[in-house]
């Protein structure tokens, strides 16, 4: 049985943790693989270092942390990933692991461990992209923080022997970083085909007390990159043709206090559920009329695959979004919803309401969606190609 280590940057059931628990979950159940994944606690300020056990063969390690994504502390935070470092490196020369697979290593605390892996332990390393951090997320911090994360992005994966990307945008930039096409491989975040599935959709509104007759339009997730204004303008205009609908924004949504001034009238039609169990979210998917994920035109948006998308492909309801990235080839490519371009507020508008007023038009997109997540896009089809990657590298150094 082959033992992997994923390594995180983030806390436990945020942002990649899904990415590294639902390929770790399904290499386990192909019964070859024995996997770990180290990253942080989820809570602020918890010095402990835990083991929970998920499976006999998979289990997450979190070390302690000092401050969290948005803590107004930035002492805290950069205390907790300076920590972090030191402990994640000692794990790496403590834990016993055949293969590192090192996710987001634009980060210290996965770039350094990475690092010491290469020159300590005589393992394979595979290092993952699934955002851009570079020219992407550097943006948002200090000049010297950019720096650092552009530094680690161009030159910590030279230690690996192949990278992981989720998107053809990512695999550009490894070419652009003169990586060798060979040692890059494409393995897109995947849709959990078996914990969401399509129900019906006065079922799944009378779980929730949702009206069965109400245009329902559903937003998921709490990362928005600046495209709430985009949303809500393009909301307001959907209201001022159909006063009824409602807009449903599921998770932990933060409103700049500019976007919920302009948009204060328009409030009365929109619902902020807060953060769900995951138990209900195939509820809230299933009871709507139309998902929405709205994406910006920016170098994070074109690079990423959302984990959110996967679940609306699950769900098999009809998907408006944005002519971005790898949202806009999959949406393309099956038919399974309608784009409109970042800048075009009024199509984005004008293709909600379509959905909305078109029932066959619905149920067409819908199963298209779910024919593409259970055909293509299910974690146990993108964990087959990952665990193929490991077999055929392994093969290859014999």
């Amino acid at each position: 049985m082959r033992k992997v280590l994923f390594l995180n940057h983030n806390p436990a059931g945020f942002g990649t943790y899904y990415r590294c628990f639902s390929l770790g979950k399904h290499l386990v159940q192909r019964g070859e693989y024995d996997v770990t994944i180290l990253c942080s606690r989820e809570r602020k300020f918890d010095f402990k270092i835990s083991t929970r056990l998920i499976d006999e063969n998979f289990r997450v390690i979190m070390l302690p942390t000092t401050g969290f994504y948005g803590d107004s502390s930035k002492v805290g935070f950069y205390l907790g990933h300076l920590m972090r470092v030191f402990l994640g490196s000692n794990q790496i020369l403590r834990l016993d692991y055949d293969i590192l697979h090192s996710f987001a290593v634009a980060q210290p605390t996965t770039a350094v461990p990475t690092v010491v892996s290469s020159f300590f332990r005589d393992k394979p390393i595979f290092v993952d992209w699934d955002d851009a951090w570079g020219d992407g997320f550097a943006e948002y911090h200090s000049l010297l923080v950019g720096k650092i994360l552009r530094y680690l992005e161009r030159n910590v994966p030279r230690v690996a022997q192949k990278i992981t990307v989720v998107s053809e945008c990512l695999e550009q930039r490894a070419l652009d970083y003169s990586f060798k096409r060979e040692d890059i491989v494409r393995i897109p975040n995947g849709a959990d085909v078996d914990a969401i599935k399509p129900l019906a959709k006065g079922k799944a509104r009378r779980h929730l007390g949702i009206d069965e007759d109400l245009p329902m339009i559903v937003s998921m997730g709490h990362t928005y990159m600046g495209n709430l204004e985009m949303l809500f303008e393009a909301f307001s205009r959907v209201v001022s043709r159909s006063s009824s609908a409602k807009l449903f924004m599921v998770g932990g949504v933060e409103v700049p206090c500019e976007v919920e001034k302009k948009h204060k009238n328009l409030f009365r039609n929109m619902i902020f559920t807060g953060e769900q169990r995951f138990e209900k979210i195939p509820y809230y998917l299933s009871a709507a009329d139309v998902l929405v994920l709205p994406m910006g035109d920016s170098i994070i948006e074109k690079a990423r695959w959302p984990i959110r998308f996967g679940d609306y492909l699950a769900s098999g309801q009809p998907i408006v979004s944005n002519a971005v990235g790898e949202v806009k080839r999959v949406i393309e490519e099956e038919k399974c919803g309608l784009t409109a371009s970042p800048s075009d507020v009024e199509k984005f508008s004008q293709i909600m309401l379509e959905l909305l007023k078109d029932k066959g038009l619905q149920k067409q997109l819908g199963k298209a969606a779910r024919r593409a997540a259970e055909e293509k896009y299910s974690w146990s089809k993108i964990t087959g190609n990952l665990a193929k990657l490991y077999e055929e590298f392994d093969r290859s150094e014999r």
